[in-house]
């Protein structure tokens, strides 16, 4: 079964030849910046247009893994939400404290872009059954990785999935320092 999401995740790891969020917004000619004036746990990062150039500001302060993760979240939302992004910037203030489907669809995009499923597989299969675990073995939060879980049920896989996905996960701290 076909998944929207996973589909043009897959599509833009074969063109880029690599799973790193930061490689694929070089790719699509996306200027990454990044920003000390935030606070560990406040804004973590946003996406904009300005006169026709893409633009992802992230967090200095954010950890590799949440570096990683929010950045696979805004790239969900320039390859999914491009038509929105051009007329307004989509900024963690709005979009970890309010549910919202575009919050949804960039979390399930940033999460098959991260994660393969023979990746997910090899985890469990590997004796890594519990959600919390798992998601330290593959360096995301346990909510990405449900994101993960939920894509690959929809296509077809046997998997449990252990709790509904909350699209405000990224506004909290997602390892103490």
């Amino acid at each position: 079964m076909s998944n929207i999401f996973y589909d043009k995740a897959e599509e833009l790891v074969s063109k880029v030849g690599s799973r790193d969020p930061l490689e694929a917004l070089a790719y699509l000619n996306t200027e990454v910046r990044y920003s000390n004036h935030h606070q560990f746990d406040g804004l973590k990062g946003f996406c904009i247009i300005a006169l026709k150039q893409r633009y992802v500001m992230l967090n200095a302060k954010l950890s590799e893994c949440e570096m990683r993760c929010v950045a696979s979240h805004e790239l969900g939302h320039i390859k999914m939400h491009m038509k929105d992004t051009k007329t307004c910037a989509f900024q963690e203030f709005d979009l970890y404290h309010t549910v919202s489907l575009q919050e949804d669809e960039a979390s399930s995009f940033g999460a098959d872009f991260l994660m393969s499923d023979l990746d997910v597989l090899d985890v469990i299969e590997n004796g890594c059954t519990d959600i919390y675990q798992a998601a330290m073995v593959l360096k995301v939060p346990r909510q990405f990785l449900t994101y993960k879980l939920s894509s690959m049920i929809a296509r077809g896989h046997d998997l449990l999935l252990p709790e509904l996905t909350d699209n405000r996960f990224l506004a909290k701290p997602l390892y103490s320092r």
